[in-house]
């Protein structure tokens, strides 16, 4: 465990700012699957509660401590690559254990964050390394997608929270 330090003030923000929303994503989902009621939501849903959490537990430690380049690195391909599998795994997942989910306002948080998170693959994939401000694009579009898939979780366990009748004193979810 390190300090992220480095030339600037504030080397490194984006990442801590998107491995701190992966990782509550993961902690929301983690809410979803103990709060619903497995009486009224199906098997599917639940499964895909617990595949969020560790999905998103997974991109956490993986923007931390950059396991997708250690992989690619390893395996002789471009670090890239790795992380479009990951994507292909989580579309699969959306696809088939959480395509009822895919509605409403969710719906829009997930289309953002998808964007975002193309943008970021894009940029790391097709554009030059030195190119200027490359990084911070990358980097940005990167947080932009924690942000809304933070959201997307969000709100999916707003859904949860009002389906189930769970309340707690003094805690308001809308």
């Amino acid at each position: 465990f390190t300090d992220i330090t480095g030339p600037v003030p504030f080397y490194a923000v984006n990442t801590s700012l998107s491995v701190f929303l992966l990782w509550g994503v993961a902690l929301l989902f983690v809410l979803c699957a103990v709060y619903a009621d497995p009486r009224t939501t199906g098997r599917p849903v639940r499964m895909f509660y617990v595949s969020q959490a560790l999905m998103f537990g997974w991109l956490g430690c993986d923007d931390r401590f950059k396991f997708h380049e250690w992989m690619g690195g390893n395996l002789g391909i471009a670090d890239h690559y790795v992380l479009g599998v990951t994507a292909l795994v989580e579309l699969g997942l959306l696809l088939g254990l959480g395509r009822s989910l895919l509605i409403g306002r969710p719906a829009w948080d997930l289309a953002f964050a998808s964007a975002a998170f193309l943008a970021m693959f894009f940029v790391d994939a097709f554009l030059p390394e030195l190119l200027r401000l490359r990084l911070s694009v990358e980097d940005l579009s990167k947080t932009w997608a924690g942000l809304f898939f933070f959201l997307f979780a969000w709100d999916l366990l707003a859904g949860v929270i009002r389906s189930t009748n769970v309340r707690r004193a003094g805690m308001l979810v809308s």
